[in-house]
């Protein structure tokens, strides 16, 4: 590889540009801990990896969302996975 030739340089630092460099794990469970969503970090962490990997299999987030639609989805992805798991969430 010719160093001299780069044309870019791709990384990946576990955050986002749009959440000041926090994963967005982290930032989806501090609304959960803000709103008092009845679950803890494990039963979370779950239902947020269950959502990603969905979104990745169905086509959950359509092409015309906004970023609030995309929000709006993921959530709830993993409120229908912790409400299947048992949990007792209010979506209002």
């Amino acid at each position: 590889m010719d160093k001299f030739n780069i044309k870019g340089i791709i990384f990946d630092y576990g955050g986002t540009l749009d959440t000041n460099g926090g994963h967005w794990g982290a930032v989806i469970w501090s609304g959960y801990e803000k709103y008092q969503v009845p679950v803890n970090l494990n039963a979370f962490q779950e239902a947020y990896t269950y959502a990603e990997r969905q979104m990745a299999l169905q086509p959950i987030i359509k092409p015309q969302f906004n970023f609030l639609e995309v929000l709006e989805a993921k959530l709830n992805v993993q409120f229908d996975y912790l409400i299947a798991a048992g949990y007792d969430l209010d979506r209002s």
